[in-house]
């Protein structure tokens, strides 16, 4: 006597029950995530300002409490990047920013002078890397 036996397999509702609910699942919880790292973006950017605002502070300790200029260029808190075609412009932006005054006190973090919610970097004929500035009235 021959004896059938079952396959241990899933049909095909069963399947696309499956899919249906991961879809849900996905749908629930993709805002959910956003938001975490939108707040995360938001903390980091805090915790630049809080940096840029220390550096400030120390600038004025060490210059007989003048702070730095806020203008960019020469012996200002930034540089102003040079046109070099050859160069990177990223690169460019950021070597300016070494260049200024400020950048000594900031303990070689120059992506602290960039908030990650700042989308401005990712558009490649945007001119901006700093995502903050100071007042140019300054001093």
């Amino acid at each position: 006597m021959e004896v059938k036996t079952k396959t241990e397999a899933f049909t095909l509702i069963e399947l696309l029950v499956l899919i249906a609910v991961i879809a849900v699942l996905m749908a629930i919880l993709l805002p959910a995530l956003q938001r975490a790292k939108n707040q995360a973006r938001g903390i980091f950017c805090l915790n630049n300002t809080k940096t840029l605002a220390m550096a400030w502070l120390m600038y004025k300790d060490d210059h007989d409490d003048k702070l730095v200029s806020g203008l960019a260029g020469k012996n200002q808190w930034v540089d102003n990047p040079e046109n070099n075609a050859s160069v990177d412009p990223l690169e460019l932006k950021k070597e300016a920013i070494r260049r200024g005054t400020l950048y000594r006190y900031m303990g070689d973090n120059v992506n602290a002078y960039h908030c990650l919610a700042d989308e401005r970097i990712r558009i490649a004929t945007q001119l901006a890397f700093r995502s903050y500035s100071i007042a140019g009235g300054m001093n």
